[in-house]
Formats: C-alpha cells, sequence, structure tokens
C-alpha cells in the first residue's frame, strides 16, 4: 500500500530537511572544533563530546527503546563500530592543530565517494554510472578547493599534517 501523494511530499520535504540540518551540523563542527582544539587534549574533546551526545540522546533512546544492556554476542560489532567513530574524532580534533576547518570540510567532502568505494571493494557493490557520475566532480572540486585551483600546488602535493591525518580519520 502506497502514501497518498500528500504525504510523499510531505515526508520527503522532511528527509531534504534533515540532510540540510545535517550538513549545517557537520560544517559549523569543523569551525568549532577549530576553535577548541589546541585549548584540549584529542582524547578528552572526543570523550566529552560522546558523554554530551549520550547524555543528550538516551532520554529518546529510553522512551523509544527502553535503557538495557546490550547481548555480549554483539558487543564486538559495537566495539568496532565506536573504534572506528572514536578514532575519526580523535584524529580530527588532533589534526585540528596544524590544519585549517576549510581543509577539513573539503576533505570531508571526499567521505562519500570514499564510503562508494569500500562498498565496491568491500562489499562488492556495484556502484552504477549515476553514482560514479557524481563522485568524480565531487573528488574533482574538492582536489581543486585543498590545492586553491593551482596546478602547480598539485603537482607539488603540498599538504600539511593536520591534513593527512584528518584524511586518515576519513579512511576509517
Amino acid at each position: 500500500m502506497s502514501l497518498p501523494l500528500k504525504h510523499k511530499k510531505k515526508r520527503l520535504w522532511s528527509i531534504h530537511a534533515m540532510m540540510l540540518l545535517t550538513a549545517a551540523l557537520v560544517s559549523t563542527s569543523f569551525t568549532v572544533s577549530k576553535a577548541i582544539a589546541d585549548g584540549m587534549n584529542p582524547a578528552v574533546l572526543t570523550l566529552l563530546r560522546f558523554v554530551i551526545a549520550a547524555l543528550l540522546l538516551m532520554p529518546y533512546i529510553h522512551y523509544k527503546y527502553g535503557l538495557h544492556l546490550p547481548e555480549k554476542k554483539r558487543l564486538f560489532g559495537y566495539a568496532c563500530i565506536s573504534f572506528t567513530l572514536t578514532g575519526f574524532f580523535w584524529l580530527m580534533f588532533l589534526s585540528m592543530r596544524s590544519t585549517t576547518a576549510l581543509n577539513t570540510g573539503v576533505i570531508f567532502t571526499l567521505v562519500p565517494s570514499i564510503s562508494g568505494l569500500y562498498s565496491a571493494v568491500l562489499l562488492k557493490e556495484r556502484l552504477g554510472k549515476y553514482r560514479l557520475i557524481a563522485m568524480i566532480p565531487a573528488i574533482l572540486g574538492a582536489t581543486w578547493v585543498l590545492f586553491r585551483g593551482s596546478p602547480a600546488e598539485l603537482l607539488a602535493f603540498n599538504l600539511n599534517s593536520g591534513d593527512l591525518i584528518f584524511f586518515g580519520s576519513c579512511l576509517l
């Protein structure tokens, strides 16, 4: 049974609104991270980020699902997911000590392409021509901004250590 057109339009609008909200939160994340990265240890910042998120989300999770300890057989999977997230944020805060918020934002735009490549290689997922067509200008645009539109800088490949650290975090 499909939804009436009115409900489909409303649902589509809310999906786009959530995507814009996510983009706004992520984009301000780099600016805020840059402002505080020099003042605190990256591990402490990462811990604070996750403690605050847990405290903010706990009432909703309790209401929707209840609070209970996970089954032991699921702990390894949760640990793997947690490692990638905490690793990403720890490396992001570390990288902010030697790069700019702009560079991290630009590098972060590569994440969907990296995810697509991971899906193709690890999960044997077929990307399809439209995804590949979308990935190419995204990669080229990010590269253009990172190297300030200069072919000479691209050929010299002068990225700072923070850029490389953050790119490594995006690979997690």
